[in-house]
């Protein structure tokens, strides 16, 4: 029923913004704090080649397993210990590696959480663009052309010392430029509800109004 169809449609919408946020977040933290992203980036990639690696031996070990079946006692292939030592090691290897990716995200949590605020408010002009749809079926929009604004935002953002007050300059400047780069599009009879889509959206991630309560103005 349509009450069902309305949850999941609210799940579906929690879901793709919290995966959108994060994917944001780590965009500005590798512009503002690129060490962090680098170390993050280079053990992961450690951890990928170890599984790698773990994947290529255990498939050695089911060969010689098989072949053991076929021809003999496991005792006459004195490697094959080797080997699964070998899997031990880099297993302990990967869970090491992994928990140095868990305190990096922490981290990277604690030294750019004022950040996180630039990601929320780029997911509210984001939705924004989506929600234009209901509006009128013309507006055609991509998330490529949003990335693109969000992107030059990020990368024109000023030379602030204070983080507090460069999150608030890249939050205007960033809403400033979203509203720029749409109002093209927009058709003048639908330039006030634009802007107090945006207004709304912004409360909205802010946490002072809910989803049920956009989504009831934006369905009438």
């Amino acid at each position: 029923g349509p009450e069902v169809s309305n949850q999941v449609a609210l799940v579906n919408f929690k879901l793709s913004v919290e995966a959108l946020q994060e994917q944001l977040f780590i965009q500005i933290v590798e512009k503002e704090r690129p060490e962090f992203q680098v170390q993050r980036k280079l053990t992961v990639g450690e951890v990928n080649t170890f599984r790698k690696n773990t994947a290529d031996l255990e498939a050695d070990i089911l060969t010689r397993l098989y072949n053991v079946n076929e021809h003999g006692s496991i005792l006459d292939d004195s490697s094959l210990l080797e080997v699964l030592e070998k899997v031990k090691e880099i297993d302990w290897m990967i869970k090491d590696k992994e928990q140095i990716i868990e305190g990096l995200s922490k981290k990277i949590d604690q030294s750019c959480t004022e950040l996180r605020s630039v990601a929320k408010r780029a997911s509210a002009l984001y939705s924004v663009m989506l929600d234009l749809a209901h509006v009128n079926p013309m507006y055609k929009t991509s998330l490529l052309q949003f990335w693109l604004i969000y992107e030059k935002a990020v990368m024109n953002a000023p030379k602030e010392n204070n983080m507090q007050l460069k999150v608030q300059a890249m939050n205007h400047d960033l809403t400033w430029a979203f509203f720029r780069a749409l109002q093209r599009g927009i058709f003048e009879d639908d330039m006030e509800l634009f802007a107090l889509m945006i207004a709304l959206k912004i409360v909205m991630f802010e946490g002072d109004i809910t989803i049920e309560h956009f989504m009831c103005f934006v369905d009438g």
